[in-house]
């Protein structure tokens, strides 16, 4: 997430609007394509029973796989019949030092168990539905504890043990965001977030991985465009939603029979209460713990700051981009201020210039040019002269 919010940073600062090269998406489909859903047939499945602890009579519980399940702890709250564990009931099971409460429908040989629920105590994860030896369907939830928060999510699961495949929908109750998913049981497979936050500048995050690694990572922005990141480059990544659509677009088929399933489940796991609480009176811890448990009733604190952290945050996302919107009003509006004085004076330059024509045309046609006398160059000169002494006086009459 640490790397998705430095992308989403810098795509927004870089501007996107910007020509982008293209991404190849080619590579990365192919390598996708060639590992998902493959080398997953591990061998034929048998049964491995497995005896309860806390049963002293035989009481085996058969779990059907191609290798001998990794139970270091089982215990059986229900019947027992002609040896075997019968019924609907309570399985306890502890493995690698964790464990897990299940409410169960079991038969002999294993061949028809149903599972209804299934709680992994030390993530406080749910998953309530109706499984067999075909798959299990039903409602999840989880919790989310990223970002130093602790937020509930929970939305609807199919998975086909045929096919080998899991197909999810999930929602943030806090922030909206749905997650639809579609994996394999090697941890391949694909995701689409969609934000559904009009404060944030991203509209939907997009990955692929295999085994557990990220092979593209890429998200859509509110403007529509589709970014990647790749050694240090902005990558238009159009080309891969195709690809990510047609894989996705199975996962609303797929998760139909999910909601009756959780229905089945939760009259299931009623029926149960009713049978093993009454009468337990906090004896026995197992079987406590089942009557008492209240999904993520422990965290309603931490939910609440969670959602007042989230709504704050929202906030101020919407205030940066109302001071966004208003300094670009600003900046438009004096832009504006400015287009309007250069007219002005463009409109005062021309009115001037249209006055100095005006006051010229009407000089020209006022003005009268003064009279002016020739020289006559053909004019001959007249001189007197009178003999006085050796000198001659001469003076011009004209």
């Amino acid at each position: 997430m640490k790397k998705l919010a430095t992308l989403l940073a810098m795509a927004t600062v870089s501007g996107c609007a910007q020509k982008m090269p293209e991404y190849d998406a080619g590579p990365v489909i192919s390598q996708f394509n060639a590992v998902f859903n493959q080398n997953n047939d591990a061998g034929s499945e048998r049964g491995f029973p497995v005896q309860p602890s806390n049963v002293k009579a035989a009481c085996q519980v058969t779990y059907t796989g191609t290798q001998a399940p990794d139970i270091e702890a089982l215990r059986w709250y229900g019947d027992c019949l002609n040896g075997e564990a019968s019924g609907l009931g309570l399985a306890v099971i502890t493995t690698g030092g964790k464990k897990s409460i299940s409410v169960e429908y079991l038969t002999p040989g294993g061949a028809n168990d149903l599972a209804y629920y299934q709680h992994k105590t030390p993530f406080d994860a749910y998953n309530i539905g109706v499984g067999d030896k075909n798959g299990f369907s039903g409602k999840s939830l989880m919790l989310n504890r990223e970002g130093g928060y602790v937020s509930p999510i929970e939305g609807y699961f199919n998975f086909d043990k045929n096919e080998k495949i899991t197909w999810s929908l999930l929602q943030s109750d806090i922030s909206g965001a749905t997650t639809y998913m579609k994996m394999d049981r090697t941890g391949t497979g694909l995701a689409l977030s969609v934000i559904n936050d009009y404060t944030n500048n991203v509209a939907q995050n997009i990955r692929i991985g295999q085994q557990g690694n990220i092979l593209l990572e890429a998200v859509k922005l509110q403007n529509g465009a589709v970014v990647t990141l790749q050694n240090g480059q902005y990558l238009n990544a159009q080309s891969i939603l195709p690809f990510v659509s047609a894989h996705l677009s199975e996962v609303d088929r797929k998760l139909v029979t999910a909601p009756g399933a959780y229905a089945e489940a939760t009259r299931k796991i009623a029926e149960l209460k009713n049978t093993l609480c009454p009468g337990n009176d906090n004896d026995n811890e197992d079987v406590t713990a089942f009557c008492d448990d209240r999904p993520f009733a422990a965290y309603q604190h931490d939910f609440e700051r969670s959602a007042q952290a989230f709504k704050s945050g929202q906030q101020q996302r919407l205030a940066s981009i109302e001071n966004q919107r208003a300094e670009a009003l600003r900046q438009q509006q004096i832009q504006q201020q400015n287009y309007d004085a250069l007219n002005a004076s463009f409109a005062q330059l021309n009115q001037t210039s249209q006055q100095l024509q005006r006051n010229a045309m009407q000089n020209m046609q006022t003005y009268t040019p003064p009279s002016v006398t020739l020289p006559n160059t053909n004019q001959t000169s007249i001189y007197t002269c009178q003999e006085v002494s050796n000198w001659s006086y001469c003076r011009q009459q004209r």
